[in-house]
């Protein structure tokens, strides 16, 4: 991997331009559907794209792919990676998950 044409693991400042967020679920007060927020999703992505970061986000969630520049798609059998809109018409995978997902199903 390389950050600004340099390999990351000869970058000085590396551990400063790595942020983890673990996929542990985490449940707090309130309701299951005010834990399984989309838009509170949203906005943590957002927040870290804004810092110029890359940001790497693993998901089951449809929704998050429909922000994201490349999405790669792994089945098993091998991975596609692409645009939301390219995958969509070469991978049978990704454009049927998509076909089964709604906004309503995802916010629960």
């Amino acid at each position: 991997m390389a950050i600004g044409g340099e390999p990351l693991h000869r970058r000085e400042d590396r551990s400063r331009l790595v942020t983890m967020v673990p996929q542990e679920a985490y449940v707090f007060a309130g309701s299951l559907r005010e834990n399984l927020d989309p838009a509170a999703e949203e906005r943590a992505e957002c927040a870290f794209m804004a810092s110029g970061s890359t940001l790497v986000v693993v998901a089951h969630r449809m929704s998050a792919t429909l922000r994201a520049k490349r999405v790669l798609v792994m089945d098993g059998e091998g991975v596609d990676i692409g645009q939301h809109d390219e995958l969509l018409r070469r991978n049978a995978l990704y454009s049927d998950f998509h076909a089964m997902w709604s906004p309503t199903r995802a916010t629960g």
